[in-house]
């Protein structure tokens, strides 16, 4: 609440048959500032409301008409009486549907007085009180205004940005910057709905720091008290206060139930930590802990977890984060990642989300870039920790230089890519004495040419690559078939590739069902040539096979990494066809079709390869569909297929079908889907299942309620990994807080539930 002084000058003049009355005084301009909202978050406020048939009332037409006016002055008041009565000596009275108007409030009253030797102002009957914030209806406004001291009585306030209101016997202005609220409420629940309210028999605020504090203060809801704090400090404004926030609740059959109480702590205006204490009955208290800060040129966040001697594991267990960006300007830029859990079930146990605890190998990493005009450099030490699974390889260091220009057309373009990584493993497996798993540097260099062709309804993109890869092993290893064979220590190759990239254009404006729409046509040829290496003597450090899409198709490299690079003498024909409304531009239906054909090469018989088909169609703006499979012509078997079908209504509502399918290895559904049955109450939920296991995967569902000034909101969950079933609550009291598992439940939801619209 911010409390300044304002001198007023007035004009004698007349208006109709009401005396302007003239006088220079000092008036006490109140204005409350509330929480800031960012504009999404007052527009949902706004549409909450809406709900209870009430609209957020908005500041006093005549005073909002006179901030516009152009006699408007911030050092001027123009006072409205029926009557008055002037002595400069003694006690200016006014009476009669008083109005007191002025840029920054207007003040109604049916008498005001002013005690000109006091220096005192006094207003009462029916008082009424305005500005751009805040609205205050009382019996009694009385003011000293040398000592910046007053009390308005029996008031009721009501906030415009986010509808809050309460009432108090006594507003008491203690000075210029403090206000003392005495027996006071505050809701954001319309008028004879208050099913939550907070209660205190004092809360004060100092608008110099933008802090409030309340004595004796109980949270109601539904007239039943739920929380009593003795005292408490909150802050007002935008700045960030140091307490404790929201309690949590949530049970499983693996933790118990869980309690959370986390603690905010505002070290300074860029550093801030959280403390969150989450006690589970069937384990003991797990202390979680995050620091963020926020300098010129970096920010980044620690976060700690700790449990000592967990009941179910018996044995103390951890979790470390350190995440840092920095910005050395000139260019340059570094990161820090690392991570680090004291044993493979940790986020098993203790996230929220199936892709956390599915994790098997969690990253460590450290970098520094360069990004110049033309050229990036970056130098990158990287390893796992491994949860589950293989251990990969480290790179220390890794470092890379590549030119970065952007091609242009109708001339020729240069590429230049490079490499230098050594990699190490922890692997203890021998043969005859010896290490069988390689380690060393590999050096990969890859400068590439490419003149593009383009036209206006065509293209020819040609491109040449060299590519030369030397390594310097430390464990080469021996030849499974003959053991007494030991592979070369400075193995290397040279790779030169030549591609051509070939398309063409086609389109018509047509109609369907009286719809106008854009149809083109879209053939493409890519031809790759690759000779065949002998590669029989290089290690494999980090070569993985890219998974074969439509879009893959078109690609010159088919394997990440450098460590194998396959020969390639073949065709590409794909065939994309598109159907746009001009209307909207929406694609009603495309079809992207294509093929490789293999030439012979290396006594390797000519042969193709299975179709790759991409479907996908938006019929109207609520529904989208996608299909994407691989089928060979030849077995008639289809060999991969990924299925999507969703549906969203205009009231926040979508229905998700998702099939996926890898013919002998996996076959999944999963349908998730969030509906409102009316303007308040919602269902939620989500079903994966392993039709190839056949075995549930994760199941989520539950309900929201949505009034106009809370909601509730109750979810469970059961996962197979963690043999768990979870339910979650939360209830959210609007323009306050939240009470429940609201950390957990919202990443939660957001992630099973495909377009999920809080």
């Amino acid at each position: 609440m911010l409390i300044h002084q304002k001198h007023i000058t007035l004009q004698p003049s007349i208006v109709a048959s009401k005396k302007l009355i003239v006088l220079t005084i000092s008036f006490l301009v109140i204005t409350i500032i509330p929480k800031k909202l960012h504009a999404q978050e007052i527009l949902s406020q706004t549409n909450r409301y809406q709900l209870c048939g009430q609209a957020l009332r908005q500041a006093d037409a005549n005073f909002l008409q006179y901030q516009k006016s152009s006699t408007a002055d911030p050092k001027s008041v123009q006072i409205k009486a029926e009557s008055a009565s002037m002595n400069q000596a003694a006690t200016s009275m006014f009476s009669g549907n008083v109005e007191a108007i002025q840029k920054n409030y207007i003040l109604r009253a049916d008498k005001l007085q002013y005690d000109n030797a006091k220096d005192y102002l006094f207003a009462s009957g029916n008082i009424f009180f305005s500005n751009n914030s805040i609205e205050v209806n009382g019996d009694k406004i009385d003011f000293d205004v040398k000592n910046q001291t007053g009390e308005i009585r029996n008031a009721k306030y009501y906030l415009f940005d986010n509808g809050a209101r309460g009432t108090t016997p006594s507003i008491k202005v203690e000075s210029k910057t403090k206000i003392k609220f005495l027996e006071t409420s505050y809701t954001t629940c319309p008028e004879n709905n208050s099913a939550w309210k907070i209660e205190a028999s004092v809360i004060k605020l100092n608008s110099e720091n933008h802090q409030g504090t309340a004595e004796n203060a109980v949270l109601t809801f539904q007239n039943i008290p739920i929380f009593y704090f003795p005292y408490f400090r909150f802050p007002f404004g935008i700045d960030r206060l140091s307490g404790f926030m929201a309690p949590m609740w949530g049970t499983s059959n693996n933790n118990g139930d869980e309690y959370r109480l986390p603690y905010y702590w505002n070290i300074a205006p860029n550093y801030d930590a959280t403390i969150s204490p989450r006690h589970m009955t069937k384990r003991g208290t797990l202390i979680d802990t995050e620091f963020r800060y926020l300098t010129q040129n970096s920010y980044g966040k620690v976060d700690v977890g700790f449990i000592q001697n967990d009941a179910k594991f018996n044995d103390n267990r951890e979790y470390y984060s350190i995440n840092n960006n920095y910005n050395h300007k000139n260019g340059w830029n570094s990161t820090v990642d690392l991570t680090y859990y004291s044993d493979t079930r940790y986020l098993i146990d203790f996230s929220a989300l199936l892709e956390e605890a599915s994790i098997s190998h969690v990253e460590q990493r450290a970098e520094i870039s360069y990004s110049g005009s033309d050229w990036l450099f970056k130098t990158k030490l990287q390893g796992y920790q491994t949860l589950s699974g293989d251990d990969p390889y480290t790179r220390l260091p890794q470092l890379t230089l590549n030119y970065k220009n952007v091609p242009l057309d109708n001339q020729l373009n240069y590429f230049f890519r490079s490499e230098m990584v050594y990699f190490d493993h922890q692997s203890t497996a021998q043969r005859n004495g010896r290490s069988t798993t390689p380690t060393g540097f590999r050096t990969d260099i890859e400068p590439a040419f490419n003149y593009p062709l383009v036209g206006a309804g065509a293209y020819l993109k040609p491109k040449a690559t060299l590519r030369f890869t030397q390594y310097y092993l430390n464990n080469p290893g021996t030849s499974l078939s003959n053991p007494n064979t030991e592979f070369s220590t400075q193995p290397s190759r040279f790779t030169p590739t030549f591609s051509l990239d070939s398309g063409m254009f086609f389109e018509r404006d047509t109609s369907l069902m009286n719809i106008p729409i854009l149809h083109t046509f879209e053939p493409r040829l890519f031809y790759l040539y690759r000779p065949e290496k002998d590669q029989s003597q290089l290690p494999n450090f980090d070569t993985t096979t890219v998974d074969s899409t439509f879009n893959t198709l078109f690609r010159e490299d088919t394997n990440t990494g450098a460590d194998f690079v396959p020969a390639a003498n073949e065709l590409t024909l794909g065939l994309s066809s598109h159907f746009y409304r001009l209307d909207s531009g929406i694609s009603l239906f495309s079809i992207s079709v294509g093929q490789k054909y293999f030439f012979e090469i290396n006594n390797n018989p000519s042969s193709t390869s299975d179709y790759f088909v991409d479907v996908s169609s938006q019929p109207s703006t609520a529904w989208n569909l996608g299909s994407t499979l691989q089928y060979n012509e030849k077995t008639g078997d289809l060999r991969t297929s990924t299925s999507r079908i969703q549906y969203k209504t205009q009231r926040n509502g979508v229905l998700n079908f998702l099939h996926r399918y890898e013919r002998d290895k996996t076959e999944s559904l999963d349908i998730s889907s969030q509906w409102k049955i009316t303007a308040k109450w919602q269902l939620f939920g989500r079903r994966n299942y392993d039709k190839f296991n056949q075995k549930l995967v994760e199941e989520v569902y539950g309900f929201r309620y949505d009034n106009c000034c809370w909601a509730f909101r109750i979810m469970q969950r059961k996962t197979v990994l963690a043999n768990e079933r979870t339910l979650f609550f939360e209830l959210i009291l609007k323009g306050l807080s939240s009470v429940g598992d609201q950390k957990f439940i919202d990443p939660l939801i957001n992630n099973a539930i495909i377009d999920f619209s809080n």
